[in-house]
C-alpha cells in the first residue's frame, strides 16, 4: 500500500506595523508560494490596501490574507495603522496595543491551523501561545546580518550612546559602526518606552523561544557576521541555562522579482515604460526623459525630513544640474517645507511627488538612473537589484549601518559626507557633489563596477535565492514533521 502524499503546508506570517517589515515578509510570502506552500498573512485591513496586488495565477491561490483588527487604546490615534502613521514618541502605543492582541490567537491559531508560524520580533509572546497548539515558530529578522550582529546582540542589553559607536566584544573586522549622533537618536529611542518590555527584550526572547532564526541575508556577503550571531547567542543561551534556537538560517535578501507584481491601474510595464500610468504626471514626465537621467530622491515611509535637511537636499538636488523625481513625505500639517522660490528654479528637470508611488516598478524605469535614499535595507536591494547607482543619506535606525556595510565595506555605493558627526548635520555642498559623481563618473570606476558586480552575483541571481529558501522550507519541513 502506498504511503500517503504528506500534509499540505501551510504557513501563518504574521509582521510587524512597518513597511520596511511588511514589505520583506509580503516578498517571503511570494517566494513560499513559488515552492508550493500555502500562507495566510496576517495584518490589519488597512495595510492590504497598500500591497501591490498579486496577479501570478499560484501567488493567487496560494496566498490568502487574512485581517486582524488593533485593539483601542486611548494613547493611540484611531486612524494609526501603522509606524508610518506615528511620531517616534507615539509608537510604542502602537506595540502596547500589538501586544493586546494576545488573546485573539488563542482562538486565530486552532481556527487558520497553520503547520507553521512566521513572526517579527514584536511579537515575542506568540511562541509561547502557538506551543500550546503544538505549532512551532520561526523568527523572520529583516535586518541585515551586520546589523543584527552590531545593535542587537546580548552585549547590547544595557547599551549607551558611547558604547553604540564600538563595535561589540569580538566583533569581526568591519566598516559597519554608528555615528555620534546614530547612537544618540537610537538610545533615544527608549525614552518613548510605553510598554513594560523594551525592544532589546523583545529580540532576545524572540530568539530564545522561536525554534528557527531566519535572516535577511547571505553567506556570500555577511557569512563572517552571521557566525558571529550564532557564538554570541549559543553562548547566551548556555548563560542562561537553555539550549535556545535551533538554528540560525540566512534567507537570501528577497528582492523584488520583474513579473511578481500587477500594477494598481491593472496596467503592466511594457519595457520598462510608464505608458499605462496615463492618470500620473510624474509616470508621464519620467516616460519624456533620456536613459539614466533622473535621480530618484526617496527616503522612505517613516523617515520626515526637518526644515534644514529638506533644505540642503533641495539646494544641492538644485546645484547638480541634473534631473530629479522627489518622493517627499510631507509633514501631517501640510506640505514639503521646501525653499522659496525652488519648484520654480528646478521646472522642467526636476519634479516633486508627495504621494504613494510604486518604488521597485519607477527603479525599473530606463530613465532612472541614480537612487538618492535613506537606506533602508529594502531600498538598497531594489537599487542594487535594478542596476541603480546609490547615493545614501541614512536617517534612523540601522540604517547608518547598512550605508558603511554598502559604502565601505562593499564599497557599492556613495554615503552624503555629514558636516557634523555629533548632531548628523550635512550641507547642500556635500548633496550636490555625490549626486554629480553618481550620475557622471563612468561604468568603470570601482564603486559601480562593484555594484554591477554584486547585481549579477548576488541580488539578480535566482538560483542562489531558490538555494536559500529551499534550505528553509527543508529545515521548516523538519520542524513541522519530526521525525519519531
Amino acid at each position: 500500500m502506498e504511503a500517503p502524499p504528506p500534509p499540505k503546508q501551510h504557513f501563518l506570517l504574521f509582521p510587524w506595523l512597518a513597511f520596511g517589515h511588511i514589505i520583506p515578509f509580503f516578498q517571503l510570502a511570494k517566494r513560499l508560494a513559488d515552492a508550493g506552500i500555502s500562507v495566510t498573512f496576517l495584518t490589519l485591513p488597512s495595510v492590504f490596501s497598500h500591497l501591490p496586488p498579486l496577479h501570478v495565477p499560484h501567488h493567487l491561490s496560494l496566498i490568502s490574507f487574512h485581517p486582524v483588527s488593533l485593539p483601542s487604546i486611548p494613547e493611540l490615534p484611531e486612524a494609526a495603522a501603522t509606524t508610518s502613521d506615528l511620531p517616534p514618541h507615539l509608537q510604542d502605543h502602537l506595540k502596547a496595543a500589538f501586544d493586546a492582541l494576545q488573546p485573539l490567537f488563542h482562538t486565530l491559531l486552532p481556527k487558520l491551523s497553520p503547520n507553521l508560524v512566521i513572526h517579527d520580533f514584536t511579537s515575542y509572546w506568540l511562541p509561547e501561545i502557538a506551543t500550546t497548539f503544538g505549532i512551532p515558530t520561526v523568527f523572520f529578522s529583516i535586518f541585515n546580518a551586520a546589523s543584527f550582529a552590531y545593535a542587537a546582540v546580548p552585549y547590547r542589553v544595557s547599551g549607551t550612546p558611547t558604547d553604540l559607536t564600538s563595535a561589540p566584544p569580538d566583533f569581526p573586522p568591519s566598516a559597519v559602526y554608528f555615528h555620534p549622533f546614530e547612537a544618540k537618536q537610537l538610545q533615544s529611542l527608549s525614552t518613548f518606552q510605553k510598554t513594560d518590555v523594551s525592544s532589546f527584550e523583545r529580540f532576545t526572547r524572540t530568539i530564545c523561544n522561536s525554534h528557527m532564526v531566519i535572516i535577511r541575508s547571505c553567506y556570500e556577503l555577511e557569512k563572517k557576521y552571521i557566525d558571529y550571531l550564532v557564538k554570541e547567542y549559543l553562548n547566551y543561551f548556555k548563560e542562561c541555562g537553555g539550549s535556545g534556537v535551533k538554528k540560525f538560517l540566512p534567507i537570501g535578501f528577497l528582492p523584488p522579482r520583474p513579473g511578481d507584481e500587477a500594477h494598481r491601474d491593472n496596467g503592466t510595464m511594457d519595457s520598462g515604460s510608464c505608458q499605462k500610468f496615463v492618470k500620473k504626471p510624474w509616470a508621464k514626465w519620467l516616460d519624456k526623459q533620456p536613459v539614466s537621467s533622473v535621480t530618484y530622491v526617496a527616503f522612505g515611509t517613516e523617515c520626515l525630513l526637518n526644515q534644514s535637511q529638506t533644505n540642503a537636499v533641495a539646494i544641492g538636488l538644485e546645484q547638480s544640474g541634473f534631473r530629479f523625481l522627489w518622493v517627499g513625505r510631507a509633514p501631517v500639517s501640510g506640505k514639503l517645507p521646501l525653499p522659496d522660490g525652488f519648484l520654480e528654479r528646478v521646472q522642467g528637470r526636476g519634479l516633486i511627488v508627495e504621494e504613494w508611488v510604486p518604488q521597485a516598478q519607477i527603479l525599473s524605469h530606463p530613465s532612472i538612473g541614480v537612487f538618492f535614499s535613506h537606506s533602508g535595507t529594502s531600498s538598497v536591494i531594489e537599487g542594487l537589484t535594478t542596476g541603480k547607482r546609490l547615493v545614501l543619506l541614512p536617517m534612523i535606525l540601522d540604517q547608518g549601518l547598512i550605508a558603511r556595510l554598502v559604502a565601505d565595506e562593499w564599497r557599492a555605493a556613495l554615503e552624503i559626507e555629514r558636516a557634523n558627526l555629533e548632531d548628523g548635520s550635512f550641507t547642500a555642498d556635500s548633496v550636490c557633489r555625490a549626486v554629480q559623481r553618481a550620475v557622471s563618473e563612468e561604468d568603470d570606476s570601482e564603486t559601480w563596477r562593484n555594484a554591477k558586480d554584486l547585481q549579477a552575483r548576488i541580488f539578480c541571481d535566482t538560483e542562489l535565492e531558490m538555494h536559500y529558501l529551499s534550505k528553509f522550507v527543508n529545515c521548516a519541513t523538519k520542524l513541522v514533521c519530526p521525525k519519531s
